[in-house]
C-alpha cells in the first residue's frame, strides 16, 4: 500500500486507540465499546517471516527465522463472566501450579467437551445472536479464559526490537507481560502484534492473556458456525534488529498484450534506534522456479531516517514475458528482499512467492491475464471436529487436494480471513481466493438495527478490512476482496469498499456479485455440505466434480452402432488438452469387455473443440437383452502436487443403441408345483422347492426363506392400516398370486394401497404396488418397499449408477459392490443415506453368496442403509410429494440366489402372467383352481382352522385332502 494511504488509515483509527489508552479507568470496558478495538498494537503488515540473511530466507526454514514459537502447554483458569475473573491473575507472583493445563493453540470449549471440563458449551448460531443489545453484552454467561505461560530471552534485549505476535484470538483479549499491561485487541481472525521491547527482560518472562468469549466485536461476527473461543492460532515472539523491514508489497502488471510484465515493489523500513540512520538500502532479487536469477537484482537507497521514523522505497522492474500464474498453471517465482546497512551488511531478509497475473472486471466479466475465467467455487469455513477452529497444515493440504481433484478452482473464505498458511498453499497448488473480511453483519433480530449505518462502528469496519488486505496483499491467489457477508448496504460498508479500492486498485471489491456468485456450496459440514467435518467426502462431491469438469462432451448421450466420432470442448481457461490422454472402454451389462483403448493425440487449445474417433467394437454375438455403454475417461499424463498420474479429470458415458431383441420369458418347465398353506385368517404361506414366502394382510410379505435360511427380519408396522383384505389365487400349479388391499391415512385424506405379489415355482416374486388417494396428492409417507434383511446379509452388489442423487447424468452406469454399510453415508442430518440411483438390479447376500436379488425393467433407486427408517429422527424427510396424479404405482421382482446363480441371465428374462387380471369371484383368504381340468400331480393343501365367534365346536383333526388328477395331460 502506498505510504499516503498507510498513514491516512493510521490517522483515521488513531483517535479511538488514544482515547482508550489514556482513560483505562473508563466506566465502559473496551470489550463493550465499538470505538475501541485495539490498544497499543502495531500497524497491520504483510504476513512474512524475517530472517538474518537471504540464504535462510530462500530456504523458508522457520527454525532459522527470527521468529520463536510460544505455542505449547499454558496454564489456564476459566470463569463464567468477566465479573468473576480472578483479580490480578496476571501478577507473576500469583501461584498457578493448581491451574489446569491447556494447549495453545486451541478452543477451550473443544478441550472442555473432550476432557469433561466444566466450561461453557459451544454454541451454533445462524442469524440469531445470543446477545441482542449492541454494543453491550448482557448475557449472564460470557466466559473468560485466563492464560499464563513463561519464556526465556537469552539475547541482549537492548540491541533487539521485540514483538509479541498473536495470529488469532477469539473474540477479545487483554495482554500483560511481567505484570505490565501491554494492550488490548478485537477481531480474532487477523494477526496483531505488540512491541514489548520496553517490558521484556533478559531471562524468564511471564506472559498473561485474558480472553473474553463475547465482545462488542461479536456483533460483527455472526456467521453460521460454531462460536468458539480462545487462543486458536499461533503465538510468536519476534526478535528483530533495531532497524527492520516493517512491510513490503508486491504487484504485477501486464502490458496490453498480456505478454510482458512490470514488477512493482514497495518496501518500508523503520528506525527503532535512538539516532538517525543513513545510506541503508533494499535489494530486490527475483528467482524463477529453478532458483535462477531472472533479471539483474535492483537496489534502492532508503535515505536518512530519524529515530522512530519509517521510510519507503519503490521500484518498477520490467520482466520480459514471465510465465503467468493461474489456478490451472500456478507457476511461482520467488522474490528475496534484503535490508542492508551503509556497509552493505545484510541486517534482515525475507522472501515472497510471486505469481505474475492481472485481475480486472470488464463488461461485468472477471478477467485474469486478459481472459474471461470461469469460477467454480465453494465456501470454506475453518472447522475441525476434534480441534474446532485450529487448522493443521495436513488438514489444509487435504482440503485443497480434494478441491483440485474435484474440479473446484476457487474458494471463498467464509466469512473471515483464514489462517495465513492457507493462502500460501493456494498460491502453490492453484486456487482462486475470494478473501472475505471478518464481518457478518446481520440485522439485529427484531430491532431494525444495522451496524453498517451507525457512525460509531465505522472505524471497526475499516480496521477489519484493512487488517485483511494488509496481511494478504502479496498473494497471487487472492483475486478479489469481499467486504463480508449478509448486509452489503450502509455508509460503513461503502466507506470500507472505497478504502479497499483505493488501497489496492489491482483487485476488485465484491461489488460485482454477478461475476463471483458461484459459491453456493459449503466445503465443510458443520451442518450439511460437501464434506463431513472429518474431511470425509460426501457423495455429492463426485457429482460436483462431474458438473464442474472443464472438458465437455458435446456428443449426445446415445449413439448407434457404427457411430464413433465424439466432439470434445476444452473449457479450461489456460490449459491445453495435450497434458491429458483419453482412455475408452466398452461395457456389457456393466462389465468391461475387450481391451480398453488409449488416445494420446488430444491437442485442443483452451476454449477450442476437437473431434475424436473412437475405434470401439461390439461383440459379434450379443447377449439377449444386453446393455452396452462406451465409457470415456480423460486422465492426466503426469502427476502434480494435488493428484497422481492417470488421475481422472473428466468422464462421459454413451449408451450404444442396438436393434431391440425379444427378451426370453421365464420357463417353468419341470418346476414342481407350489404348496400353499393358510396359516390364519390373515396370513398365508407359499412354499417351493428351495424357498418359502409368507404374506400378512396388514404387513405384506413378512418372511422369505432361501433354502430354509430366513432372509427377512419382521419389524412392527409403523403406519396405521385399515380395511385390510387379502386374497390368494392360483394361476397355474407353479404360479400363485396374492393380492392385498388396505387403506392408509394421509395428510390430505386416505390412500388406498393395492399390493400384488405373483409367486413362481422358480422362487421369483413379482411385486406391484399401486397407491390411489381419496382426494388429491399432497404428501404421503415414503412408499418405496422396505425389506428388512437379517444382519448376516451384509454384502451388496448392484448394476446401475454410482450417483447419490437423482441427477443420473452425474453417475456412471456399471457394476458396483461392497458391504451394506459401504454405500451408506451417514449425513449430519437424517436423509436417504446410502442411496444408489438408476439401478437395474441389486443383490444382498451373506458371506457365502446366499441372499436376495431385486430386478426391475425400469431403473430404480436402491438404498441399503444398515438400519430402518425408525433410526432416522427427521420424519419430514420420509415423505414424497406427488402432484396431479390419480394413482401412482411401481413394480419389481425378487428372487432368492446363491453363489452359483447367474445374475446376468436372471435379469435378462421376463416373467409371465404379470398383466393377468385377478378373478373377482375368488374370495379373500381362499385358494381357487382356475386350471382344474389340467392333469397335475397330487398337491397337498392344508387349511388352517378358522375361528367362528358365535358357534364353538370341539376341535376336529382334519385329514389332508388330495386333489383328483385330471384325465387330461397337463399343459406346459
Amino acid at each position: 500500500m502506498h505510504r499516503f494511504y498507510r498513514y491516512w488509515f493510521a490517522l483515521l483509527t488513531a483517535f479511538p486507540f488514544f482515547n482508550s489508552f489514556v482513560s483505562r479507568a473508563q466506566t465502559i470496558p473496551e470489550w463493550q465499546d465499538p470505538q475501541v478495538f485495539s490498544v497499543n498494537t502495531e500497524k497491520p503488515r504483510a504476513d512474512f517471516l524475517p530472517y538474518p540473511d537471504e540464504k535462510s530466507a530462500l530456504s523458508a526454514d522457520k527454525k532459522t527465522s527470527s521468529v520463536r514459537s510460544l505455542n505449547g502447554t499454558w496454564k489456564f483458569k476459566w470463569a463464567s463472566h468477566p465479573s468473576k475473573a480472578m483479580p490480578q491473575f496476571f501478577d507473576p507472583n500469583v501461584q498457578d501450579a493448581g491451574w489446569e493445563n491447556i494447549p495453545v493453540p486451541s478452543n477451550w470449549q473443544m478441550i472442555g467437551a473432550r476432557e469433561g471440563r466444566k466450561y461453557d458449551q459451544p454454541i451454533f448460531t445462524d442469524s440469531n445472536q445470543p446477545f441482542k443489545s449492541p454494543p453491550r453484552i448482557q448475557a449472564d454467561t460470557n466466559a473468560v479464559g485466563m492464560y499464563r505461560t513463561t519464556f526465556n530471552v537469552s539475547d541482549d534485549v537492548k540491541s533487539k526490537e521485540m514483538f509479541l505476535q498473536f495470529a488469532g484470538v477469539q473474540s477479545a483479549c487483554y495482554v500483560w507481560l511481567n505484570g505490565v499491561a501491554i494492550g488490548y485487541h478485537e477481531d480474532g481472525m487477523t494477526p496483531f502484534e505488540f512491541n514489548i521491547t520496553e517490558d521484556v527482560k533478559q531471562g524468564l518472562n511471564h506472559l498473561a492473556v485474558q480472553v473474553i468469549n463475547w465482545s462488542d466485536g461479536s456483533y460483527l461476527e455472526n456467521p453460521n458456525h460454531w462460536r468458539l473461543s480462545g487462543i486458536f492460532r499461533d503465538v510468536n515472539l519476534l526478535v528483530r534488529p533495531k532497524v527492520l523491514l516493517a512491510d513490503f508489497s508486491v504487484r504485477t502488471l501486464l502490458d496490453a498484450n498480456q505478454e510482458h510484465a512490470t514488477l512493482k515493489l514497495s518496501a518500508f523500513v523503520k528506525n527503532y534506534t535512538e539516532q538517525a540512520i543513513h545510506a541503508h538500502q533494499i535489494l530486490f532479487t527475483l528467482y524463477d522456479a529453478n532458483k535462477s536469477v531472472v533479471v539483474t537484482p535492483v537496489s534502492q537507497m532508503v535515505g536518512k531516517l530519524d529515530p522512530a521514523k519509517e521510510g519507503a522505497v519503490r521500484v518498477d522492474i520490467p520482466i520480459p514475458n514471465p510465465v503467468k500464474w493461474t489456478a490451472e498453471t500456478p507457476y511461482l517465482y520467488t522474490l528475496s528482499v534484503q535490508l542492508m546497512n551503509s556497509d552493505g551488511k545484510v541486517i534482515e531478509a525475507t522472501s515472497q512467492a510471486v505469481g505474475f497475473r492481472e485481475v480486472k472486471i470488464r463488461s461485468g466479466q472477471l478477467l485474469l491475464n486478459g481472459k474471461v475465467i470461469t469460477v467454480k467455487g465453494v465456501n470454506r469455513r475453518e472447522f475441525d471436529p476434534e480441534t474446532g477452529m485450529v487448522m493443521s497444515r495436513e488438514t489444509m493440504i487435504n482440503d485443497i487436494t480434494l478441491m483440485k481433484q474435484h474440479n473446484i478452482n476457487a474458494v471463498r473464505t467464509t466469512h473471515y480471513p483464514n489462517t495465513s498458511e492457507w493462502y500460501e498453499l493456494c498460491d502453490q497448488y492453484g486456487l482462486y481466493v475470494i478473501d472475505e473480511a471478518n464481518i457478518d453483519d446481520h440485522e439485529i433480530s427484531g430491532q431494525n438495527i444495522v451496524l453498517a449505518d451507525l457512525p460509531q462502528w465505522r472505524s471497526a469496519f475499516l480496521a477489519r478490512g484493512n487488517a485483511m488486505i494488509e496481511r494478504d496483499k502479496n498473494h497471487p491467489s487472492v483475486i478479489s476482496w469481499s467486504l463480508g457477508n449478509e448486509l452489503k448496504t450502509g455508509k460503513n460498508f461503502m466507506d470500507m469498499a472505497d478504502y479497499i479500492a483505493l488501497a489496492d486498485p489491482t483487485r476488485p471489491v465484491d461489488k460485482h456479485p454477478t461475476v463471483l456468485n458461484d459459491f453456493g456450496l459449503n466445503w465443510i459440514d458443520e451442518k450439511l455440505s460437501l464434506n463431513k467435518p472429518e474431511r470425509i467426502p460426501q457423495p455429492e462431491l463426485n457429482e460436483i466434480k462431474k458438473r464442474y469438469q472443464f472438458i465437455k462432451f458435446e456428443s449426445p448421450d446415445t449413439m448407434r452402432i457404427g457411430e464413433k466420432t465424439v466432439s470434445i470442448l476444452n473449457n479450461y481457461d489456460f490449459l491445453p488438452l495435450n497434458v491429458f490422454e483419453l482412455v475408452w472402454s466398452v461395457l456389457e451389462n456393466g462389465k468391461v469387455i475387450g481391451k480398453p483403448g488409449v488416445i494420446n493425440n488430444l491437442n485442443a487449445a483452451p476454449r477450442q473443440r476437437q473431434q475424436i474417433s473412437i475405434p470401439y467394437e461390439l461383440p459379434a454375438t450379443q447377449k439377449p437383452g444386453a446393455e452396452y455403454f462406451l465409457n470415456i475417461s480423460i486422465r492426466m499424463k503426469d502427476g502434480t502436487f494435488w493428484a497422481p498420474k492417470a488421475h481422472e479429470v473428466a468422464w462421459h458415458q454413451i449408451a450404444i443403441i442396438k436393434p431391440q431383441q425379444q427378451a426370453p420369458v421365464l420357463s417353468l418347465y419341470n418346476e414342481k408345483p407350489l404348496r400353499v398353506a393358510q396359516i390364519s385368517a390373515g396370513r398365508v404361506s407359499i412354499t417351493g422347492q428351495d424357498f418359502a414366502v409368507t404374506f400378512d394382510k396388514r404387513e405384506g410379505m413378512i418372511s422369505f426363506k432361501n433354502k430354509k435360511d430366513e432372509m427377512l427380519q419382521t419389524l412392527p408396522e409403523t403406519l396405521e392400516t385399515t380395511n385390510s383384505e387379502m386374497k390368494t389365487q392360483r394361476l397355474t400349479p407353479t404360479v400363485y398370486k396374492v393380492t392385498i388391499n388396505n387403506t392408509r391415512p394421509g395428510n390430505a385424506g386416505e390412500v388406498a394401497v393395492a399390493s400384488e405379489y405373483i409367486v413362481y415355482a422358480t422362487g421369483d416374486i413379482y411385486i406391484k404396488k399401486t397407491f390411489s388417494p381419496a382426494n388429491s396428492w399432497h404428501s404421503i409417507m415414503r412408499s418405496s418397499p422396505q425389506l428388512s434383511m437379517l444382519a448376516m446379509f451384509n454384502k451388496s452388489q448392484w448394476y446401475g449408477s454410482d450417483s447419490y442423487t437423482s441427477q443420473s447424468a452425474n453417475g456412471k452406469i456399471g457394476l458396483h459392490s461392497g458391504t451394506v454399510l459401504e454405500p451408506h453415508f451417514i449425513n449430519i442430518m437424517p436423509l436417504a443415506n446410502g442411496k444408489s440411483t438408476n439401478v437395474r438390479w441389486t443383490s444382498i447376500t451373506n458371506q457365502e453368496g446366499t441372499g436376495l436379488l431385486a430386478v426391475s425393467d425400469t431403473a430404480y433407486h436402491f438404498n441399503a442403509p444398515g438400519y430402518t427408517n425408525h433410526g432416522q429422527t427427521a420424519p419430514n424427510e420420509d415423505r414424497s410429494t406427488l402432484a396431479d396424479k390419480a394413482t401412482f404405482s411401481y413394480a419389481f421382482r425378487l428372487k432368492p440366489i446363491d453363489n452359483t446363480s447367474n445374475i446376468e441371465q436372471i435379469a435378462a428374462y421376463t416373467l409371465p402372467y404379470v398383466d393377468q387380471k385377478s378373478d373377482s369371484n375368488v374370495a379373500a383368504g381362499t385358494v381357487s383352481d382356475p386350471d382344474s381340468e389340467e392333469e397335475e400331480p397330487a398337491e397337498e393343501v392344508v387349511a388352517a382352522p378358522v375361528r367362528k365367534p358365535v358357534v364353538r365346536k370341539a376341535p376336529v383333526r382334519k385329514k389332508p385332502t388330495y386333489k383328483r388328477k385330471s384325465s387330461r395331460r397337463r399343459r406346459r
